[in-house]
């Protein structure tokens, strides 16, 4: 990104997800496609949007449509 001449972005946002979100916030972006090399940000998983969208797509790729308690 900063090569391609982005690196002004990162003045006014800490990463290129929220610049994303923030300039195209119709897209409904999923933080797990800004993950990379299984590292995760700081506090993403005590974020209970992050674990609910995690737990959701987990559901979708298992086939799983409910959950016995």
């Amino acid at each position: 990104m900063k090569e391609k001449g982005g690196k002004q972005l990162f003045y006014y946002y800490p990463s290129l997800e929220l610049a994303l979100r923030s300039i195209y916030p119709e897209n409904p972006w999923q933080s797990s496609q800004f993950v990379a090399a299984k590292r995760v940000p700081q506090f993403h998983w005590q974020n209970d949007t992050n674990i609910m969208e995690a737990l959701e797509r987990a559901e979708k790729q298992m086939g799983i449509e409910k959950v016995n308690t």
